[in-house]
């Protein structure tokens, strides 16, 4: 959508009965009109966590995202790390002797979320489940939980939330589900540090129309990230006057 489409369906959202009390904030990589687009949402549609604007630098953007988060008190609910799982990891349960299998769509250290090929389980909320044996690349582990819920995962399927029994579960268990979280964490950096530099241009690759990206010394490279740093540094300090023109009690976060 234009710009003008955006700030229209924002502010629709923003007056809306039902979806008034939304939060909202904006990351954008808009550049030619910041200014002017940063003074709609936060002034005249009255957005409160903050207009972001992308940048290279991954350290500052998470210092802008994180003085927004502070300043609006925005801690979050989720206290466990959720990971999804892969297509190979699976578990299983016993229920009146009969074998039931499925898939793992995502698990945390308090439960899973999990799929039955075959809907005859009849899992209902608030069912025990006594035996349950994941399969987490290739670990086995024994766990027990409860049936907390269900979600529609596809027009003829179903998700299930299934929340771990801690208190009586092994230390063992325990290891090889945060192992398994760390694992997959890496994984997932991995796989994006490798679509970064698939996507990075090669130095002295066409670039803009034609321009060559040569070699650069240290110097250079230095002196162009010092400028980025700048204009990050004045973006903040824009947002902060912006917040407090409104009233709010802006935190200064760590330097």
């Amino acid at each position: 959508m234009k710009d003008e489409e955006w700030l229209e369906f924002t502010n629709n959202i923003i007056n809306y009965p039902a979806t008034k009390s939304t939060e909202i904030g904006v990351l954008t990589d808009a550049n030619l009109n910041k200014k002017y687009l940063s003074r709609k949402y936060l002034i005249d549609i009255g957005i409160t966590c903050g207009f972001i604007s992308l940048i290279p630098n991954p350290k500052k953007l998470l210092k802008v995202i994180l003085r927004i988060l502070e300043a609006n008190e925005a801690k979050g609910r989720r206290k466990h790390v959720r990971v999804h799982c892969t297509n190979a990891d699976t578990f299983n349960f016993r229920r009146n002797t009969v074998l039931y299998r499925g898939d793992l769509v995502d698990i945390s250290s308090a439960g899973i979320l999990c799929q039955l090929p075959d809907e005859s389980a009849k899992l209902i909320p608030g069912m025990v489940l006594d035996s349950i044996q994941l399969k987490l690349q290739g670990v086995l582990s024994m766990a027990s939980g409860t049936v907390y819920g269900t979600r529609k995962a596809t027009e003829n399927s179903l998700h299930y939330l299934i929340m771990f029994d801690r208190e009586n579960m092994s230390d063992k268990t325990k290891s090889n589900i945060l192992s398994y979280i760390c694992r997959r964490q890496a994984d997932f950096i991995n796989e994006a540090s490798e679509e970064d530099a698939q996507s990075a241009p090669e130095f002295g690759e066409m670039k803009d129309g034609g321009k060559l990206l040569d070699n650069k010394s240290n110097d250079e490279l230095t002196q162009e990230l010092i400028e980025e740093l700048q204009m990050v540094d004045t973006e903040l300090e824009e947002i902060d006057d912006i917040l407090k023109a409104k009233g709010g009690n802006v935190k200064k976060a760590d330097p």
